[in-house]
């Protein structure tokens, strides 16, 4: 008797192993973005801080806010970068909306 009911405690833990290394793993990959996210955070405060700078150097140029040509070359740049992976469009409509915000960070500091 006590055979199989250690059999079958045995056999439900390895039934629940899958499952606790699942939600170990989901755990790790959730640190792992938050790191991720940590790092554009850093990122994107010292590029929008530069895209203000610059924004201040073409008021003194008397050079307009905006660079069609260069926020094409940099999207083109990011595009030739990602490749062709799936996820190819969404990296590059996030560089759109970064190249976006950038000018309104330009706008906003010329206009302050």
């Amino acid at each position: 008797m006590f055979a199989n009911s250690s059999g079958s405690d045995s056999e439900s833990k390895d039934k629940n192993a899958p499952a606790r290394l699942s939600a170990k793993r989901l755990l790790q990959m959730r640190r792992e973005i938050d790191y991720i996210d940590e790092e554009l955070s850093d990122l994107l405060l010292r590029r929008f801080q530069l895209a203000g700078a610059v924004g201040s150097l073409k008021e003194d140029l008397g050079l307009p806010l905006r660079d069609v040509s260069r926020e094409d070359a940099v999207l083109e740049k990011v595009a030739t970068r990602v490749g062709d992976s799936p996820l190819a469009k969404h990296i590059v409509k996030l560089f759109l909306a970064i190249v976006d915000e950038s000018c309104l960070v330009q706008n906003e500091l010329k206009n302050s």
